[in-house]
């Protein structure tokens, strides 16, 4: 039985999926400028001479984004493929049984077409959502630096989906993970590295604004990408604009999002994150330049 793509939406916990910014003229001249962005030439990386082992990247991610996830609770409910799958083929199966709550840097990771998180979506919404495996993209394998990007930003979704209706518009659902990966890429690398990263992260949303979608769910999938990440530029470019105490304050409010303490929403309000203004084209702006060859 195929589960409809609003079904998902509330079993996951979002109260609504609704593009609420259709009049507003700074997200639209924000729109504009990534069309606009689409075919610069950013920043180039570097790709390392082996295959990183996946072992490996969770120690080095574990290690290094300690500032960023100190006092979060790093644990996840967690149920084996093979023993979803069985739950779903037999009536008379107990999902809960099966369902335990690991570490998340212990949840089986691999290369795959895509980098994404699988959860269990079952059709009993009463059901507890589960993580079941993450995939990493299988053309990142030979960088290391873009993969612990990646990994850190799929770690954002599992934390954040075990707290039903702490994102309250599914358009925000990336904001967290695209911010964990901007903060820990700035923490760890400095401007440079961020620099890199925000371009890698900017080319990905620019290629969206030019997307032909076959589907509403296409359609709300995509914007969800290009909102959150202009939503995330906003953020840390305020972040770099703070004194150490307003960044170690920034921190644990996000820290209070991935514990299910506050909505993202709110978090959105405290640091006047959004489109109410022309700062949401001026950090645009910004954003752009660094990402840029030069």
């Amino acid at each position: 039985m195929k589960i409809a793509f609003y079904d998902i939406i509330k079993y996951l916990g979002y109260t609504t999926a609704k593009m609420y910014l259709s009049n507003n003229k700074n997200y639209f001249e924000c729109r504009n400028m990534l069309y606009n962005n689409r075919n610069v030439q950013h920043y180039n990386y570097n790709e390392d001479n082996k295959k990183i082992k996946i072992s490996k990247l969770k120690k080095i991610v574990k290690n290094k984004s300690n500032i960023l996830l100190e006092g979060v609770n790093k644990t996840a409910s967690y149920i084996n493929t093979k023993k979803f799958n069985d739950y779903l083929n037999s009536k008379h199966n107990n999902l809960d049984s099966k369902v335990k709550n690991i570490n998340i840097f212990n949840i089986p990771t691999e290369y795959g077409i895509c980098s994404h998180t699988s959860f269990n979506v079952t059709v009993n919404k009463t059901k507890p959502i589960s993580v079941k495996k993450i995939y990493l993209e299988n053309s990142l394998q030979h960088n290391n630096f873009l993969l612990e990007n990646y990994y850190i930003h799929e770690l954002g979704h599992i934390l954040m989906l075990r707290n039903k209706g702490s994102v309250f518009n599914y358009l925000h659902h990336e904001f967290i993970p695209i911010s964990l990966e901007l903060l820990y890429s700035y923490i760890n690398n400095s401007e440079d590295g961020l620099n890199l990263i925000m371009a890698n992260r900017l080319e990905n949303t620019s290629q969206l604004i030019t997307c032909n979608y076959s589907s509403y769910e296409e359609y709300v999938r995509n914007n969800s990408y290009i909102l959150s990440s202009l939503l995330s530029f906003q953020l840390l470019e305020k972040y770099l604009d703070f004194n150490t105490n307003q960044k170690i304050e920034m921190r644990n409010r996000l820290k209070d999002c991935l514990n299910g303490k506050i909505m993202v929403e709110e978090f959105m309000n405290d640091y006047d994150i959004g489109f109410n203004n022309d700062n949401s084209i001026k950090y645009l702006k910004r954003t752009i330049y660094r990402s840029k060859s030069r």
